[in-house]
């Protein structure tokens, strides 16, 4: 179904959360996935996710007695069913997905400026680190930067030194096809090592 994700893993039950974790992270899809009881075979048991749109507790609550238990929050959750209420319990949660779809998440992009690229912030932004659902790691926007003082490595993609030790990167931006004289970059900042030197690089792509 292209509005949720359900699915039987063959892994141990303790793993369900870290599946659906990285499956909602990935695809922005509600997702719940189930694994056999360590106790109970006849028992399964899953982790569900979601973000603002899909409520797990209002869907538990429209599940009438099929939950055997639950528990959690609006966006994460734990329940366990029979092994024949399986193929139930999916019809439902691709209806309950259909009729509550995700809100589009809207991504601001935070200002900055060329001579921002350095350790010293990016040592800052790891501070924030690990990022994932709920802590999503900052896209910043370098506006209104003269083309001229851009330049492009030999496969024609832009690579642009900014000092020592930081650079802009894209392989999406080719030489041939800027046509501006002046462009607004999109991008994160990232560590990228090369023959034992350490540079961070706004890796980015024009913005639209």
């Amino acid at each position: 179904n292209s509005k949720c994700i359900c699915f039987l893993s063959p892994l141990k039950e303790g793993l369900s959360g870290l599946l659906a974790s990285r499956f909602i992270s990935t695809y922005s899809l509600p997702t719940a996935v189930f694994a056999s009881s360590y106790l109970n075979k006849n028992i399964y048991v899953g982790s569900l996710r979601s973000k603002d749109g899909f409520d797990i507790i209002s869907f538990f609550n429209s599940l009438g007695d099929l939950p055997i238990k639950k528990g959690g929050h609006a966006h994460a959750g734990g329940i366990s069913i029979k092994k024949e209420d399986y193929e139930t319990f999916k019809l439902k949660f691709e209806e309950y997905s259909l009729s509550h779809p995700l809100k589009e998440e809207i991504e601001e992009e935070i200002e900055i400026s060329l001579s921002d690229i350095n350790q010293s912030n990016y040592k800052t932004l790891k501070k924030f680190s690990p990022f994932g659902q709920g802590n999503k790691e900052p896209t910043f926007i370098i506006k209104d930067i003269d083309t001229s003082i851009l330049a492009f490595n030999k496969a024609g993609y832009l690579y642009t030194k900014l000092g020592d030790n930081s650079d802009l990167f894209s392989f999406q931006i080719k030489q041939s096809e800027i046509k501006e004289k002046r462009i607004s970059l999109i991008g994160k900042l990232t560590l990228h090592e090369y023959n034992g030197k350490i540079n961070v690089r706004f890796d980015c792509n024009k913005e639209k």
